[in-house]
Parts: structure tokens; sequence; C-alpha cells
């Protein structure tokens, strides 16, 4: 069976402001493209929205959660087919959840 090779493009940065540490992927804006969501120093997480082809913008403000965000985690956790947000708080001793609207 023969193997899948795959390659990838140059790397693109995007600036969001602050030390970031988890990723979660899905499609927060309903534009049936994938987003990223990133926990961001010192207490926030921050949407970046993308295009489909590799690229990626800040498309909202910062939105506040527990300090130091280390864990992101994404789901439909209220069932109503639109992607929620977890973080752990690593400095904060807490978890936030964010239901999209």
């Amino acid at each position: 069976m023969p193997s899948a090779r795959s390659s990838f493009a140059a790397s693109r940065k995007t600036n969001i402001g602050g030390r970031t540490w988890k990723t979660g992927a899905a499609d927060f804006d309903g534009d049936g493209r994938i987003d990223l969501v990133v926990g961001t120093a010192p207490a926030s997480v921050s949407i970046l929205s993308g295009d489909g082809r590799g690229n990626f913008r800040r498309s909202s403000a910062a939105v506040a959660v527990g300090r130091g965000p280390w864990n992101v985690a994404v789901g439909d956790l209220n069932r109503d087919g639109k992607p929620d947000v977890v973080t752990t708080s690593g400095e904060g001793n807490s978890v936030s959840v964010l239901l999209a609207r």
C-alpha cells in the first residue's frame, strides 16, 4: 500500500499581542473555514479568523479568562451547533467556559 506524503508551505506569523499557550481549531464565525482560538498571556483568549488558505487574522477583541490560560479545548458544550471554548487557568486555579452566541 503506498504511503501518503505530506508537504508544508512556509510558515506564516500572526502577531496577537502576547505570549501564547495552547490553540484550538473550529469554525467560530460560521463561514465554513477553520479559525483558531489561542490562550494569550496574561489572561485572555483570542480568535483568529481563517481565510481557507492558511492565513489567519485577529478577528475580535481578546476575551478575559483566568490568569495563565495554559489549555484551550473546543466543543459544542450546550448542543446548539456552535463551537464553545473552555480554558484552564494554570496561575489562577480556575476554569473558564465561553459559550458561543
